[in-house]
């Protein structure tokens, strides 16, 4: 299945650019187009789906809640735009490398479970904190130092 504004405003009940959140979750989710017509979009739940990419999420700039668990994701690509994610939940994805985010202020980043062998960019997320990544395969995590609001490391 392919989330489009289309299948939201099958779903929504009302004019889709007021819809607050969404859960998505266990819909067999393969692609998604932008999703940005959603401008008032704030909690959004696509865990349990088959993503691969996060492409149609970029522009969706008042998300504060994001749960993409349970996906085949390979990065975090696409949420590089996103500027007010406060808790996003990513577990079990298989993520080799999680890209530079120095613009996203998110407070809680759980990646654990996953395949994970690099990480990048930390340093930038200054309002980290919260930071789980066990149960990857990376070696060591750099930039660490700079995160002064991290008070949960896992």
């Amino acid at each position: 299945m392919k989330l489009t504004p289309a299948f939201i405003s099958g779903i929504a009940s009302g004019d889709i650019r007021e819809v607050k959140q969404l859960d998505l979750s266990g819909k067999e989710i393969k692609e998604m187009d932008d999703i940005s017509c959603c401008v008032e979009l704030k909690k959004l739940n696509l865990s349990k789906n088959q993503l691969t990419k996060l492409y149609g999420i970029g522009f969706n700039k008042e998300i504060t809640w994001l749960n993409v668990a349970s996906n085949r994701l390979s990065s975090l690509l696409g949420l590089q735009m996103m500027t007010k994610v406060c808790g996003a939940l990513l577990l079990q994805f298989v993520i080799p490398l999680i890209f530079s985010f120095s613009h996203i202020t998110i407070l809680v980043l759980n990646a654990g479970y996953n395949e994970i062998k690099q990480i990048e960019g930390l340093d930038g997320m200054t309002q980290l904190k919260a930071l789980m990544l066990n149960n990857n395969k990376i070696p060591r995590i750099e930039g660490l130092g700079m995160l002064r609001e991290l008070n949960t490391l896992g």
